[in-house]
């Protein structure tokens, strides 16, 4: 049995049309509080769990910086629990990292790779790297390192939702114009999973769509998609009323991936119509 955390998020959402489902347990937050370690260990003796897909997260970045203590016991103490028990019965663990463990100061014309040095330049960033060292403490371990995440089936909104309300809504558009990164769908992210866990290719890897655009570029593309004719307003970072630091330069790169196993990774923008034709 393979347990998945966040169960009723997107990512686990998606998850669910690839494979068959008497082969996981999925628990939400409602079932499974994973800050408390008496949760986790219930879990755990009322069923056979082999693996852990840890999808669950505190993922408001703003409100992190507010919600400090909710936001680390849940990415940090909640993270512990789950390593804690897979180290205890020898099962994998895989877990969601994010591109804001890294502070984004690279040149533009450069990615971040999995050996690079993370940064983090806000506390949820802080959180989820601190998550990613409890990790590393199982030896079978799987760090999906993603960012710009989106797509059906997800009961959060997220960049690519919200401007589809705005334009659906013929309302004023602002989108910042020098934060750079890949837009990324859960199904990709979920087919990378799959592949990788099929072999044990435990370690840290960058999981994105293939290209790389700035948020404006993607505001732009989608705009056109539904032919919106008002004009998109470019304001740039430091203009925000953004309570966390956001890094400029998101870029992830792909090679560790692609060395390691044998898949098509879909472009940002073909992975993006093909969600967008929903809202036609």
């Amino acid at each position: 049995m393979i347990l998945v955390t966040g169960g009723n998020g997107g990512l686990a959402n998606n998850l669910r049309s690839h494979i068959l489902l008497n082969n996981f347990l999925f628990l939400d937050i409602d079932e499974l509080d994973i800050t408390s370690y008496s949760a986790v260990q219930k879990i755990f003796n009322n069923y056979n769990i082999e693996f852990i897909f840890h999808f669950a997260a505190y993922t408001n970045v703003d409100n992190a910086e507010i919600e400090k203590e909710k936001c680390f016991n849940v990415n940090v103490i909640g993270t512990q629990n789950l390593t804690e028990f897979s180290i205890k019965f020898n099962i994998p663990i895989l877990y969601i990292s994010t591109d804001y463990i890294f502070d984004g100061t690279k040149p533009i014309t450069e990615c971040y790779t999995e050996e690079d040095k993370p940064n983090p330049i806000n506390y949820y960033g802080w959180t989820k790297l601190k998550g990613e060292e409890e990790i590393l403490k199982n030896k079978k371990h799987f760090i999906i390192r993603t960012e710009w995440l989106y797509g059906q089936n997800s009961q959060k909104k997220n960049f690519v939702s919200n401007l589809v309300n705005k334009i659906k809504n013929n309302e004023e558009i602002k989108i910042v114009s020098d934060q750079y990164g890949t837009l990324t769908s859960y199904n990709t992210v979920n087919l990378v999973i799959l592949e990788l866990i099929k072999n044990n290719k435990f370690g840290i890897y960058n999981v994105v769509n293939y290209g790389y655009s700035s948020r404006l570029d993607i505001a732009l593309f989608i705009a056109n998609f539904f032919n919106f004719k008002k004009s998109i307003k470019e304001i740039k970072t430091v203009n925000t009323n953004d309570t966390a630091k956001r890094p400029l330069n998101s870029k992830l790169a792909l090679n560790k991936l692609l060395k390691t196993i044998n898949i098509k990774i879909p472009d940002w923008q073909n992975e993006l119509i093909n969600y967008l034709q929903f809202f036609k």
